[in-house]
C-alpha cells in the first residue's frame, strides 16, 4: 500500500521483528528491498512487560534484546552488504511502527491474519499503519520462501 509521503527516500526499510513466521517473511522482504533500494534495513522490536513481574526491568529488557538480535542473526549473514539496525522499544508495536514510518522510506510488517481467513484480514498493527503510516506500506502474507534464506527457528 502506499501512502503518505510518496517520494520518501533516504531512510531506512523500517521491519517488524517479533520472532513470529511472518516476521520472519517480513523481514526477508524488507532486506531484498533494502538491497534494491541501495539502503539499510531497521528492525523493530516492541514490547510491553506484565504491569505486574518478579523479573527487574532490567532481565526484561536483556531477554528482548536477545530475542530481537536473534530473530535477525540469520539475514545479517545472507545480505552483509546491508547495513542493518536493531532498535528494542518499551512500547505498543502498532504505535512504535507507525511513529518509525516518518524517517523511514517503507515499512514492511508481515501478517498474522484471523480465523479461516487468515489470507485475507490483516493483524491490528498492518489495520494501524494502513491508516497512519507516513511512507509506504508492505503487508506480507505467508511464510519466506525456501530461497530467501529464511531459517524458521530463529
Amino acid at each position: 500500500m502506499v501512502r503518505g509521503r510518496h517520494d520518501a527516500a533516504g531512510g531506512p526499510v523500517v521491519v517488524g521483528a517479533d520472532g513470529s513466521p511472518s516476521s520472519d517473511a517480513a523481514l526477508g522482504v524488507a532486506f531484498e528491498a533494502a538491497r534494491l533500494r541501495g539502503t539499510g534495513v531497521l528492525a523493530i522490536r516492541a514490547y510491553v512487560p506484565a504491569a505486574v513481574t518478579a523479573l527487574p526491568y532490567s532481565v526484561i529488557e536483556t531477554t528482548e534484546r536477545q530475542l530481537l538480535e536473534a530473530t535477525v542473526a540469520g539475514w545479517k549473514e545472507k545480505y552483509p552488504t546491508v547495513r542493518l539496525q536493531t532498535l528494542l522499544v518499551n512500547g505498543r508495536t502498532a504505535q512504535v511502527l507507525v511513529g518509525a514510518t516518518r524517517t523511514g522510506q517503507l515499512v514492511v510488517v508481515g501478517s498474522r491474519g484471523h480465523g479461516g481467513f487468515a489470507g485475507l484480514l490483516l493483524g491490528s498493527v498492518g489495520q494501524q499503519l494502513m491508516h497512519h503510516a507516513e511512507c509506504p506500506v508492505l503487508i506480507v502474507h505467508g511464510p519466506a520462501p525456501a530461497d530467501t534464506g529464511a531459517h524458521g527457528d530463529a
